[in-house]
């Protein structure tokens, strides 16, 4: 007797727990509205002006989209400053790339909207296919449910039926009448019992007391079934109010996901309507777009023509250019060989003075190492004179010892043999390094006097002479192994006459 129970609360709780229709159409047509998605296009549209469009009175209501493309101002030309060019140049700038730039910004956005028309009505399709899914799982919910309604109804006349047994047909209906049956009952019972004990005695009255008590416990039988009957009668009300309403909610859910349906559809047309709308506005746009290929392709070929003629004329100045430039260059190296050439003899001036000027350190150099030499070489002469003296007086210690050691004698012999050869040598050096010390010296004189201003100025004269630009050297007609020879001769008897002065 409780399996209905338990059917009718799991039917309520999967009617509770279905998904309505109503929501997903209503989320999805949030979701996939064209006006938010017209917008939103409207919005993210480029950032260059769209021309204006013709629309047809048509396709002009429908869309937001067509309409914001409809009261789109036409692109205001820019005042522009005034360059001095030709007027070819000017058409080509004004037609050619603003055009090019303005089609294809118009082919991108139109691109756009029928990619999000072409979204929509995919979406659009999708909530229909799952509006007929939920409208068939409903119709199947709600025939369920007939079902199990009418399930209920018989157990319910089942159980009517097996309750008749008490003498009042009228229990099920009204509670009131049932107990005021019940009561009197009893009270004819007990009346029947009191008779009984009068008429019939004591021994009979046992009997009688025990079929009383099995008709009193068979009426509390009765009352209990009676009572589990009223509870199973109110619950089984209870699950038929619930399921009602359950099945007048699903009728709502329906006729909910019907009219989105036919909204969705209603939508499908008119989103069918704006892409064929955008199509045609598309195929417009091309056949502009080739005219203007057309003329922007005419206008190139003019600036080519144009290019042509400047490559020309660039040409030719090109040529006149280039031959002044090798007039210049050819001067240009005619200056520069004769700067050349008055360098190499500053150069060839400069660095006979440096020769000079180097002649002269080096003999001061040599001069100065020929005094250190000799200053080092009286220094010895010192310390030998010194170690002789030492070794005389060795010599008057050995002579003392030379019983003890004939062989330290001789060998003292021969050191001092030595000694005073290596002694004379070293005064015939000195003698000879200070002769060529004084001749180092008149030698270092008489280049710093030919350096400074030499004989009367003579050699000054021809240095000065040398740097004037009229004046012509004898080298000129001698050469340089003549004038080398002779200024050899030269210092060669100014050296002569030097060395045959008398020294002081």
């Amino acid at each position: 007797m409780q399996t209905p129970k338990s059917g009718c609360k799991t039917s309520s709780f999967g009617a509770s727990q279905i998904i309505s229709p109503k929501s997903i159409t209503c989320e999805a047509s949030h979701k996939n509205s064209p006006r938010a998605s017209s917008c939103e296009a409207s919005n993210k549209s480029s950032p260059r002006v769209a021309r204006e469009v013709k629309i047809s009175p048509r396709y002009a209501e429908p869309t937001a989209s067509s309409c914001n493309l409809a009261s789109r101002p036409p692109k205001e030309g820019s005042p522009k400053v005034p360059i001095h060019r030709s007027p070819r140049s000017l058409l080509t700038e004004s037609k050619g790339p603003t055009r090019a730039a303005e089609l294809e910004s118009k082919i991108s956005l139109l691109e756009h909207e029928l990619k999000n028309t072409k979204d929509q009505l995919f979406s659009s399709e999708k909530s229909k296919n799952q509006a007929q899914k939920d409208a068939a799982e409903s119709r199947q919910l709600l025939l369920a449910l007939s079902v199990k309604l009418k399930q209920y109804q018989n157990q319910i006349r089942n159980q009517s039926s097996s309750t008749e047994t008490v003498d009042n047909p009228s229990c099920l209906s009204e509670n009131s009448d049932d107990s005021f049956s019940l009561a009197f009952a009893l009270n004819e019972i007990q009346r029947l019992e009191a008779r009984l004990e009068v008429v019939t005695g004591p021994e009979p009255a046992n009997t009688e007391l025990c079929k009383m008590e099995g008709m009193k416990s068979e009426l509390m039988n009765s009352t209990k079934s009676e009572s589990q009957a009223k509870a199973l009668v109110h619950e089984t009300l209870m699950q038929l109010e619930t399921a009602k309403k359950t099945v007048e909610t699903l009728k709502s859910d329906e006729c909910k996901a019907k009219e989105n349906q036919n909204a969705g559809a209603l939508e499908i047309e008119r989103l069918t309507a704006h892409m064929n709308f955008l199509e045609e506005l598309v195929s417009k746009l091309e056949a502009e777009k080739k005219r203007d290929d057309i003329s922007i392709e005419m206008d190139l070929n003019s600036m080519k023509l144009e290019a042509e003629r400047i490559k020309r004329e660039s040409g030719r100045r090109e040529a006149e250019l280039e031959a002044g430039l090798r007039k210049s260059r050819y001067e240009i190296e005619e200056m520069k060989g004769n700067i050349m050439e008055k360098e190499n003899e500053i150069q060839s001036m400069c660095e006979e003075n440096d020769g000079l000027v180097m002649q002269l350190e080096d003999l001061n150099t040599k001069l100065k190492d020929k005094e250190s030499e000799c200053v080092i070489l009286a220094d010895e002469n010192e310390k030998l004179k010194s170690e002789m003296k030492e070794i005389m007086v060795k010599i008057g210690i050995l002579t003392e010892e030379v019983d003890k050691s004939n062989k330290k004698v001789a060998r003292v012999f021969e050191q001092l043999e030595a000694a005073q050869k290596a002694n004379i040598e070293m005064e015939g050096e000195f003698r000879r390094l200070k002769v060529q010390c004084d001749q180092w010296r008149k030698a270092a004189e008489v280049a710093a006097a030919m350096v400074s201003g030499g004989y009367n100025g003579q050699l000054v004269v021809e240095r000065t002479e040398s740097m004037d630009s009229s004046y012509i050297s004898p080298d000129f007609f001698y050469g340089d192994d003549f004038v080398k020879k002779k200024k050899n001769g030269n210092m060669m008897s100014r050296f002569g006459v030097l060395w045959r002065k008398p020294h002081k």
